[in-house]
């Protein structure tokens, strides 16, 4: 019963975090920066823990992050020992959401995504740079009209 009852809070825990995407792009600004600031302590949270336990096992968890073999321009091995999922997660959901038509996403997301590059420098500006160009090719940042 209690392996039911935390594979039940496990799901819970995964959508209330997924959740939060959806207040980022709010057209509010007051619940876009509510769910920024859930967002950074949320992670906080996973990658204190993640660090904490990364010396002895490896974390898992059901958000999926990419189909790649590799993810923000470094390996999964790479991404899967320094930053715990959710962190990977927001990485690549920010990102892919920069370009998003959705009134409120792209302020929502780059104010996000700025706020994970400052409260978390353990994130090499370079892996950003990689996936910035790999989920938005030039030819197609060309082609945008606002």
């Amino acid at each position: 019963m209690s392996s039911l009852s935390t594979s039940s809070n496990t799901r819970s825990n995964n959508q209330r975090f997924l959740d939060i995407f959806w207040n980022l792009i709010s057209p509010d600004p007051n619940i876009r920066n509510q769910a920024v600031a859930t967002l950074i302590l949320s992670i906080d949270f996973c990658q204190k823990r993640h660090e904490t336990n990364t010396s002895t096992i490896t974390t898992t968890t059901s958000i999926t992050l990419s189909s790649n073999s590799d993810v923000c321009g470094e390996s999964d091995e790479y991404v899967r020992n320094r930053f715990c999922a959710e962190l990977t997660y927001s990485l690549k959901r920010l990102i892919d959401g920069l370009a998003s038509g959705r009134e409120g996403a792209r302020m929502g997301f780059s104010i996000a995504l700025t706020e994970l590059i400052i409260n978390f420098p353990i994130i090499p500006l370079e892996m950003i740079v990689t996936q910035l160009f790999s989920s938005h090719p030039v030819d197609f940042i060309t082609n945008v009209k606002d």
